[in-house]
């Protein structure tokens, strides 16, 4: 009984591998598919034209003035960094990882894989174990670049939140200090308005020479005090009632920004949740590759029936590439005859 318990085939991919980069990620389809690839490359794919407009729109969104407050300057420069490196960085390195996905598909298409995983048992494994040994070192390329992307993007889109939580954090204390400037403004016009009345008192007072008597120089000083402190308190009156204007002009200006920002925003965070899915997916399937690779060493005629797992995964990989043109620029709108005639020329 023992016996043949050993002998039954050992089916790789069977079970959730250790070492996935998250857990609740799906186990994977088999030494050579993970359908997390496939989930994080269709995430990736449809954002990312959509991320590329609204990245140029970003880009060219007019300088703040200097008068606009620091909170306000940083925010705008921060989301306007992110959409430029969206464009020099960013794009460039999600296509260079996707089409090094996509080579790993095309290898795993040649006939020699098929015929080297047939024929295991002919030549002890051998020609099976090269085959997954350059499997191995081509995926460990996208693999290395989608964790490099995932990083550099969760790094930016951190830069992102801080600004964000600045912003905010000053929007709270500019509300509670323009509430402070209304009541200031309030108790300035009332104090504007009495000294109005005493000035024109005085110069009333001033203009009755019957009046005037030994007071004369007195209602002079009286004039020239009010004068002067209503002229004080009317720059204070200007210099608020300004600052109101820029505060509510800058608000304006966000408030109208706002949907698209955050909507550009909430698309990168969509964005880097496929990259970290499609390289959780490539570091299962380098764990499953490497378990293949033991079981070809350790006992070649045990392996599963994994020429039937590369068969289906082939179908998945085609889709991958097929889904992987749409990246290239000049091929998001294009039909799909067109993107079809694109790949055989190539």
């Amino acid at each position: 009984m023992s016996n043949s318990t050993a002998q039954q085939p050992r089916q790789v991919g069977a079970a959730r591998p250790r070492g996935l980069p998250f857990e609740g990620q799906p186990s994977p389809d088999g030494a050579f598919w993970c359908g997390a690839i496939g989930a994080g490359a269709c995430i990736m794919v449809e954002l990312a034209f959509h991320v590329d407009l609204l990245s140029r729109a970003i880009v060219r969104l007019p300088e703040t003035s200097a008068v606009a407050r620091p909170a306000v300057t940083r925010y705008l420069a921060t989301v306007k960094t992110l959409a430029s490196n969206w464009s020099r960085h960013t794009r460039p390195a999600l296509l260079e990882a996707v089409e090094a996905l996509t080579h790993v598909g095309a290898s795993l298409a040649r006939p020699f894989t098929m015929e080297a995983l047939a024929n295991r048992r002919v030549d002890g494994g051998q020609a099976a174990t090269r085959v997954v040994q350059a499997l191995l070192r081509r995926m460990g390329a996208p693999a290395a670049s989608l964790q490099m992307l995932a990083a550099d993007l969760d790094e930016q889109l951190g830069n992102m939140a801080g600004a964000t939580r600045e912003l905010e954090s000053d929007t709270l204390l500019l509300s509670e200090r323009l509430q402070a400037d209304h009541v200031h403004t309030f108790l300035l016009s009332q104090q504007a308005s009495t000294l109005q009345s005493k000035l024109d008192d005085a110069t009333m007072r001033q203009d009755a020479y019957w009046l005037q008597g030994p007071h004369a120089e007195q209602i002079r000083q009286e004039i020239a005090l009010h004068r002067s402190a209503l002229e004080g308190v009317r720059r204070q009156l200007d210099y608020l009632q300004a600052e109101q204007a820029s505060n509510r002009g800058e608000a304006h200006y966000l408030q109208n920004l706002m949907p698209s920002l955050s909507g550009y925003l909430n698309a990168l965070e969509r964005m880097a949740g496929g990259i970290r899915a499609a390289q959780a997916g490539a570091a299962s399937m380098l764990y499953e590759l490497h378990e293949l690779k033991r079981v070809l060493a350790e006992e070649p005629n045990g392996v599963g029936p994994v020429e039937a797992q590369l068969r289906t995964a082939l179908t998945q990989w085609r889709a991958l590439a097929a889904s992987a043109d749409r990246l290239r620029p000049g091929q998001a709108n294009a039909p799909a005859g067109a993107r079809q005639g694109a790949r055989k020329r190539r």
